[in-house]
């Protein structure tokens, strides 16, 4: 089994020892993992957006070298990062639009907010805010941003969540080169890359982690090729649930 993302072998082995463990102990493990990894997909996400910002800010001088003489690489990244945290993502017509909306962003976010309720109104071509409760003179508002993982709260609004339940870390797995059934395998796969993202939370019991399971169990299957078409029916059945 080959985990990407800056994963090292002693994860790769925590997390193949999932599949083998049970009840306590594998959520032990699944808190190991989620725990350790979360900073290595920040970092990766954060070095990510840094490079996509460089790469706009050179373009825009490429077009304007104008630009580079009013605003430096710093200047352009820090008033992004500022515009960035003020966005509110609402559905227009139809589609999934960013916009800047001034006065509601400066409300500040409450988790498991039961205060208010923002969307955009077609009717009123206005973005709306509703209260949810009774609001009493001078309380402070809060709104909430959405059910994001703390590191998308890191990385646009720089703070992060306490016992956050939608915490979450991306893993992409695939088959090793030197595993003797790959070719079986991939015709199994039905010519598609056996290569797959997931995201992996703490909980057990949702639709994401059963097919991390389901796959992995493919992944690091090592026995004949005869075992393996066996139980090929069984195995298509596990393949067919993420492709």
């Amino acid at each position: 089994m080959e985990v990407h993302d800056r994963v090292d072998a002693q994860v790769t082995f925590e997390l193949s020892h999932i599949l083998y463990s049970g009840g306590k102990e594998s959520s032990r493990w699944i808190s190991i993992l989620t725990y350790s990894l979360q900073t290595l997909n920040s970092i990766a996400t954060i070095e990510e957006l840094i490079a996509d910002m460089e790469k706009d800010y050179n373009s825009i001088c490429k077009a304007a070298p104008e630009f580079e003489k009013i605003a430096s690489l710093k200047d352009f990244m820090e008033t992004r990062a500022l515009v960035n945290s003020r966005i509110f993502g609402a559905r227009i017509d139809g589609e999934e639009e960013d916009s800047i909306v001034p006065y509601a962003d400066m409300f500040n976010y409450k988790y498991r907010n039961e205060m208010t309720l923002w969307n955009f109104a077609s009717e009123s071509n206005s973005f709306v805010i509703k209260a949810k409760c009774d609001i009493c003179a001078g309380e402070e508002i809060f709104v909430h941003y959405g059910n994001k993982p703390n590191s998308s709260f890191f990385q646009f609004y720089g703070f992060v969540v306490d016992n956050n339940e939608n915490n979450e870390v991306s893993l992409q797995v695939s088959l090793q080169p030197e595993d003797k059934l790959k070719a079986q395998k991939t015709a199994m796969m039905q010519k598609k890359e056996a290569k797959r993202k997931f995201k992996l939370t703490e909980k057990t019991d949702d639709e994401q982690f059963e097919q991390l399971m389901s796959y992995l169990r493919f992944i690091v299957f090592d026995g004949s090729a005869e075992e393996l078409e066996n139980v090929k029916f069984i195995m298509m059945a596990v393949v067919q649930r993420w492709i």
